[in-house]
């Protein structure tokens, strides 16, 4: 998923959207180390138009301090 340069690769919000239409999580049914990288990647919500990944980014969100141990931070820096 990752460019190399810190940038998410284009259309990765589109991607997931398209793929979390019928899934919770990137992979299998719970939280996943694949779900908080991919949530790092974004540096902020999807726009409201991919809802699904919307939907999913707010919900890492809430989770990734339990996952964690720390507040969820996508900031891109």
């Amino acid at each position: 998923l990752s460019t190399g340069n810190n940038r998410p690769p284009g259309g990765l919000a589109e991607a997931l959207n398209e793929y979390l239409s019928c899934r919770s999580y990137l992979a299998g049914y719970g939280p996943t180390q694949a779900d908080a990288e991919a949530f790092k990647l974004l540096c902020g919500p999807p726009n409201q138009r991919h809802a699904h990944a919307l939907r999913w980014y707010r919900h890492i969100a809430a989770l990734l301090p339990q996952m964690n141990g720390q507040a969820a931070d996508s900031s891109c820096e």
